[in-house]
């Protein structure tokens, strides 16, 4: 046995051999590597678009009538002068709109959203390895053609856009598959979040790297082939030294070969036929989790999306050229994902607390932690250093989902992970449409102090509302629906009955 319970812990055995072998950690850096470069792609339009629209201004007025006052602005002349910024000729050859500049972002995640769950069910039914390298392919060159869509037509660029969002969907639900496949139960969760840091590092990284290639002589197109270059690289790499499992790779050496496949959940040693998919989308837990990680990434993407409007409108400030605020947001998220996820692993693997009170806490601190920072926003007026002391607060203490929600595909469902993660992302991560039209509604164009401080606290109750109805209501445990394949088999008849 791979493990023996012992009161409310789980005991993990140690392996009677030495832990040697590094192919895991390998693997695990590659596919970190694919997400930053995947990111990157994503990310890098947010700031090239600056350079690729037409527009003579880069809205001074907006600087000039800040509700609050920044200490960078205020210790400066240009507080007391007609703009805050120098006006900056931009002789960007596409007339697009807000509004069309807006439908950019919404295919891309359009196309996100709708490829997580058939990507998590192909990379759990037949090849995770195969599905990753595909994706990245796909989305690599698709990135490489983008200056090319745009120049042929703003609807080119959007089906460009779309069928990115698709290729990068399908990679994310394959995180819980290699995970499954490929890691000891003991670092599920370090290893798990050192993969998924990868993403957010790239949010440290792209802005001001793509902003230097966008004023380079090398102009706006020169980032798109860059990433898009790095992706092709990286995924060739991933293709030559990945397998579906340490049984099939061809250079793995003999004792990690099996302390992996000895101490990695049983349930997953082969890939399962059929998946319970009525029990799975109607389990109570499932929709929990779904809805209460959708209200948690509302809070992530309102600040990665829509902070750079705040600090403008709100204090004459811009992000983008601020790389401090940016870089220290960003890289506080990814160090706590990382930490918490090896803290966890950690204080699981030496009997200090019960799995089930781990999971519970990070998810208890990952979510009421950032509504009260949330929440005291719209009391602190215009402190500046405070409200951004707040939001960094609120940022790092996302990252204890590490140790929490991040880790529950593994938990409830190990043999169904990746479909299930696939599941739990389509929801979620509609957040990524849904913020910035909510922040619009709230906002309506017209940005006030007393507008974003509501957007705030509505951020903030839904977050601890749904947080203290997951920690009531839903649960860390393995489900019943996902042990027997046989009623698997018997819940995809009854589906097609239906």
């Amino acid at each position: 046995m791979w493990r023996k319970p012992e009161g409310d812990f789980e005991v993990v055995e140690t392996p009677k051999y030495e832990r040697t072998g590094t192919w895991r950690f390998i693997l695990a850096g590659l596919f970190a590597a694919n997400l930053f470069l995947l990111h990157a792609m994503r990310l890098t339009l947010s700031v090239s678009i600056t350079a690729m629209v037409n527009s003579t201004s880069s809205d001074p007025e907006s600087l000039l009538n800040a509700t609050c006052r920044s200490p960078h602005l205020i210790n400066t002349s240009l507080a007391n002068t007609s703009t805050t910024e120098p006006v900056v000729e931009r002789n960007g050859e596409f007339n697009w709109s807000k509004e069309e500049q807006s439908r950019v972002t919404y295919a891309f995640f359009a196309g996100y959203m709708i490829s997580q769950v058939p990507g998590g069910y192909i990379a759990q039914t037949y090849s995770f390895s195969w599905t990753v390298g595909v994706g990245v392919a796909f989305t690599s060159i698709l990135t490489c053609l983008t200056s090319f869509a745009a120049r042929l037509s703003l609807y080119a660029l959007l089906a460009l856009r779309f069928l990115e969002g698709i290729g990068e969907g399908v990679i994310t639900p394959c995180i819980f598959v290699f995970v499954t496949k490929w890691v000891p139960i003991e670092e599920q969760g370090f290893l798990l979040n050192l993969v998924a840091s990868g993403s957010t590092l790239a949010m440290v990284s792209t802005m001001p790297l793509s902003a230097m290639l966008c004023a380079s002589d090398l102009g706006w197109p020169s980032a798109f082939y860059i990433f898009g270059f790095g992706g092709i690289v990286s995924c060739i790499l991933w293709l030559i030294n990945a397998a579906d499992g340490p049984e099939h790779h061809r250079w793995i050496s003999r004792e990690e070969r099996d302390y992996i496949m000895e101490y990695r959940p049983p349930s997953t040693k082969r890939s399962p036929k059929f998946v319970p998919w009525r029990r799975m989308l109607l389990s109570p837990v499932v929709i929990l989790l779904s809805i209460q990680s959708l209200a948690k990434c509302l809070n992530f993407y309102t600040i990665l999306t829509e902070l750079p409007s705040y600090l403008k409108y709100m204090f004459g400030i811009y992000i983008v050229e601020d790389g401090l605020i940016n870089g220290g947001i960003h890289l506080g998220t990814a160090s706590s994902l990382v930490f918490c996820g090896w803290a966890a692993d950690k204080i699981i693997k030496e009997r200090i607390l019960p799995k089930s009170v781990v999971r519970r806490t990070c998810i208890a601190v990952s979510g009421f932690i950032p509504a009260l920072c949330l929440a005291t926003i719209p009391f602190v007026g215009c402190n500046y250093e405070v409200i951004l002391a707040l939001i960094l607060l609120n940022c790092i203490c996302f990252g204890f989902s590490g140790g929490g929600d991040s880790l529950l595909a593994l938990d409830l469902a190990p043999k169904f992970a990746g479909t299930l993660q696939g599941i739990v992302g389509t929801v979620s991560h509609s957040s990524g449409v849904i913020a910035p039209m909510f922040v619009g509604i709230m906002t309506n164009d017209q940005d006030s102090l007393l507008q974003w401080n509501l957007i705030f606290g509505s951020l903030a109750v839904i977050g601890a509302v749904w947080t203290a109805l997951f920690l009531t209501f839903g649960s860390t445990e393995e489900q019943e629906w996902a042990r027997d394949e046989h009623e698997a088999k018997d819940d995809i008849t009854t589906l097609c009955d239906e």
